[in-house]
Formats: C-alpha cells, structure tokens, sequence
C-alpha cells in the first residue's frame, strides 16, 4: 500500500519542488521493497532532478538481488552508511571493503560512513 501511495502522489510532490529553489529529502524506509513504476525515485538517484536529495535504507542483499531495481542507482552514488556488518559483502555496494576486525566491537549503531571510496567509523546512536 505504500508503494502505490508513493506513486500516485511522486509526480504531484517532485513536480513542484524541482521548480523551486528550496532544498527536499524524500526518505525512503525498505527501499528494496518499494517499487518505482514511474522511475521518478531513479531520476532522483542519479541526480536528474535539482535540489532534492534522497535517502534510502535498505537491506544490503535486497539491494543485491534488485537487478534493475531503482536502488542499484543509489548503490551507484558511492556514497551512504553500513550498519554495522555481519556480512563481509555489504561494503560492496559502495565500492568499499568494510574491515574484518573493525576498530570498535559490534554494537547497536555503529556503522561505517563512506563518501567517495574513504571509510570513517561512527556511532549513530547510543546504545542503551
């Protein structure tokens, strides 16, 4: 249901904002579970459509498995943050090796940030 709500409001919502000069996120929880029939979020992706930003969280391996999946464009951007990993291939997606014996010891929020191929550690959260 919300994927066919999304699409049913995307032209009338991105439409007005790529006119305007105001900066727009649109967040996008399981984007591996979202579908882009109208390639509106792929367009955002890569960038066509000025001043909004998009973020998306997803699962790695349903990123992995979406051939032709909107999300493979913004694995594409080289640029996002990996949970902590439990998976030597997570990093992949980013075009980065995430390290088999971190810095930290695994917990709640701790993630790695990438942004053109470099790898910062970071927590997000507190843990409680």
């Amino acid at each position: 249901m919300g994927a066919d709500l999304f699409e049913s409001y995307a032209g009338s919502i991105i439409a007005p904002i790529s006119l305007t000069a105001f900066a727009a996120a649109i967040v996008v929880d399981d984007a591996h579970r979202v579908d882009d029939e109208t390639g509106t979020l792929a367009a955002i992706a890569r960038g066509d459509v000025d001043h909004v930003t998009l973020l998306a969280g997803a699962r790695a391996d349903g990123v992995r498995a979406g051939y032709g999946h909107w999300t493979r464009a913004v694995a594409s951007c080289r640029c996002g943050i990996v949970m902590t990993s439990r998976a030597d291939p997570d990093g992949d997606l980013l075009g980065v090796q995430i390290p088999r014996r971190p810095l930290l010891r695994a917990r709640p929020g701790l993630g790695w940030i990438v942004d053109t191929g470099a790898l910062r550690q970071v927590q997000i959260v507190a843990p409680q």
